[in-house]
């Protein structure tokens, strides 16, 4: 029986990646799933956190908003059949402004950051219209949280999965061994004409070519 042909565009390049199908490959791509969040942390929560805070400072300033025209509400004449009753309505009136007061200045709800979500892809394809390119081993896709105001106050928000609410994408090649850096890199620069943005990274346990592929721009994990 013949073996099955590869027909994605890398291995007419002859970029076979022979050890994919080996134990090691897949400890080490567990080992990544597994540290999904604190890679992702490690490079992206910064930056987030500074987008966490502007939107919340916006959430911030709906909320008071929304209660301020709770209060002007209040202060609308109150109606009743009787003196004491409009006495009685205009001191729980008052009473519910303080409160209010209150609430506006300090809303209730979430105020710290409250990480980042990540969703993982194992073996994603790279197409060409009809035609597959390749495959990239695992791929985080990043979403940030925003603040949001509902009735109970601020809550942490993501947007729907997607390009919309995404703010990162980072792509590894899985290496358990590199015999070849120059064919490493071409592997890489073909996937970056098909994902433009991406940012690529070499994960393998061996870091004798990592000043290499970051001065290529290429990113570098070391992996145990």
């Amino acid at each position: 029986m013949k073996p099955k042909r590869d027909n994605t565009l890398q291995s007419r390049f002859g970029f076979q990646d022979h050890e994919l199908t080996t134990p090691r490959h897949d400890e080490i791509m567990l080992w990544l799933d597994a540290e999904a969040d604190r890679i992702v942390a490690e490079i992206e929560a910064e930056p987030c956190l500074g987008l966490w805070k502007d939107s919340l400072d916006k959430a911030k300033s709906q909320w008071a908003l929304s209660v301020g025209e709770r209060i002007q509400e209040l202060k609308t004449v109150v109606m009743g059949t009787t003196p004491e009753e409009v006495m009685r309505k205009r001191e729980l009136c008052s009473k519910k402004e303080a409160e209010l007061v209150s609430l506006k200045a300090n809303p209730p709800g979430i105020c710290e950051f409250p990480g980042l979500k990540v969703k993982r892809t194992w073996e994603l394809p790279i197409m060409s219209g009809s035609f597959m390119v390749g495959f990239v081993d695992m791929v985080f896709d990043v979403f940030a949280p925003l603040a949001l105001v509902n009735n109970t106050g601020l809550k942490a928000h993501w947007l729907p999965s997607g390009s919309l609410g995404r703010v990162g994408r980072f792509a590894f090649e899985v290496k358990p061994s590199i015999s070849s850096l120059g064919e490493v890199i071409r592997q890489i620069r073909m996937y970056q004409q098909y994902l433009p943005g991406v940012s690529f990274s070499i994960v393998c346990p061996d870091d004798r070519f990592k000043p290499a592929l970051e001065s290529q721009g290429i990113g570098f994990l070391l992996c145990p």
